[in-house]
């Protein structure tokens, strides 16, 4: 079945098969490449578009998730304080620990040793809540 449309260069008048839509040929009026479209028929439904959410839903769902990020923020933020805390007591403690007369008095290698993975620890968890601190300043960015 034989159809009409339009060079999109020149505007000049084409006729195809409708089987060919969507190909591209050169236009025989101007020489310049063209895609052969269907033509647009009024008898034909537009499609619809998509039913927008009303503005009241939009600011209630924006609210929602800026409520659950500042619940979140505020539990990191609380946990590397803690973490922050706690890892420092553990530097102080391995400090302590591991002073030339507390190793007088407490020789052995393995007190030593726990001395040592304690005072790492330590840092470790300070490390921890540094980063916990900014994962919280992410989440807090608008």
């Amino acid at each position: 079945m034989l159809t009409k449309s339009t060079c999109q260069s020149c505007g000049g008048h084409l006729e195809f098969d409708v089987e060919d839509t969507g190909k591209e040929i050169e236009c025989p009026h101007c020489q310049q490449t063209t895609l052969l479209r269907a033509p647009f028929r009024p008898n034909q439904p537009t499609p619809a578009a998509p039913p927008r959410q009303p503005a009241s839903e939009t600011f209630k769902a924006e609210a929602e998730s800026q409520s659950s990020k500042k619940l979140a923020a505020t539990g990191l933020d609380i946990a590397s304080a803690v973490l922050f805390i706690i890892g420092c007591g553990m530097v102080f403690d391995g400090c302590a620990g591991d002073s030339a007369e507390s190793l007088k008095e407490n020789g052995s290698a393995i007190r030593q040793t726990v001395f040592v993975i304690q005072y790492g620890s330590g840092f470790i968890l300070m490390a921890l809540s540094l980063i916990l601190a900014a994962l919280v300043r992410i989440i807090r960015k608008p």
